[in-house]
């Protein structure tokens, strides 16, 4: 069952922003679980395929964003919080005690050298925050809709695809499907087609976006992806069952996220309600979090 948790913490003392980087939040949760779990750490460390979860930056506002691009320090006592998403179904239960630990962990529970307290995990959409939520793989393909061909995403975050050798930030159809297909027949009891890339490659086309290129500076160099909303449109020749399974994949990006780097930040990306739309939209229906 995929889990999108939020973490809600608070800095004891000042946190300077450069912390705030989701490869420091990366870093906070594998240090973690090494600390508590190293068994689960191994399985975490020779995970070499598709990624087991996906890891958002510390944030302090309202919208989900890669970086806070603040050029400050974050005063101690200022409420923060992380997202954390689970694709294995084995994970949630095995993080559950990790969580439970916190409050009396000592050590490896900070960013820099600035001491965190975790006040709040959500992780049901009963939560007041629209970032938390968890559905069974079942239910991602059962309540999936067979007749629903326009797809609107919104990218939360910078995006940005491998095209051979190099990086492109455009999101063509079969680039933007590919994590979501690759995590889902990695871990979801469900498999769908194997040719369904060939097949959203051929009949998902763009019918209309507003995006833009956003550059990122890191240790890694400069990381230019897309940021907006973009809307797809499904060709009237593929079947229901084909047009159930892809707009499975649709929902399941809320979890999965796509691209380059999800678990440092980057490839946030939610399905955005259609007019027309039906069935179920995991997506977040504002981009509140409700401190």
């Amino acid at each position: 069952m995929p889990h999108s948790l939020t973490l809600h913490i608070i800095p004891q003392s000042p946190l300077p922003s450069q912390f705030t980087e989701g490869r420091h939040l990366h870093a906070l949760f594998l240090n973690l679980v090494k600390t508590l779990d190293p068994e689960l750490s191994a399985l975490f460390h020779s995970n070499v395929g598709a990624k087991a979860f996906t890891n958002s930056a510390l944030q302090t506002t309202k919208q989900l964003s890669s970086y806070m691009q603040v050029n400050k320090v974050i005063p101690a006592g200022i409420p923060c919080w992380w997202r954390l998403c689970l694709l294995d179904d084995q994970l949630f239960a095995r993080l559950t005690p990790i969580w439970l630990q916190l409050p009396t962990l000592k050590a490896n529970w900070y960013l820099g050298s600035t001491d965190l307290t975790l006040s709040h995990i959500f992780s049901t959409a009963a939560a007041p925050d629209p970032w938390a939520n968890s559905y069974s793989y079942q239910t991602l393909y059962d309540t999936a809709s067979a007749t629903q061909r326009d797809i609107t995403l919104t990218f939360h975050t910078p995006t940005c695809f491998r095209q051979g050798d190099h990086d492109t930030a455009l999101p063509l159809p079969r680039s933007v499907f590919h994590t979501p297909w690759r995590r889902w027949q990695e871990y979801a009891n469900v498999p769908l087609a194997e040719n369904l890339l060939e097949q959203i490659d051929a009949y998902l086309y763009p019918t209309s976006f507003d995006l833009k290129t956003v550059g990122i500076k890191g240790h890694w160099g400069t990381f230019v992806g897309s940021l907006g909303t973009i809307r797809y449109r499904l060709a009237p020749s593929l079947t229901e069952e084909q047009v159930k399974q892809i707009n499975t994949l649709t929902n399941y990006l809320y979890f999965c996220g796509t691209g380059r780097k999800t678990t440092m930040g980057f490839g946030q990306v939610a399905r955005s309600p259609s007019k027309n739309s039906s069935g179920l939209v995991p997506a977040p229906k504002s981009l509140r979090s409700r401190k």
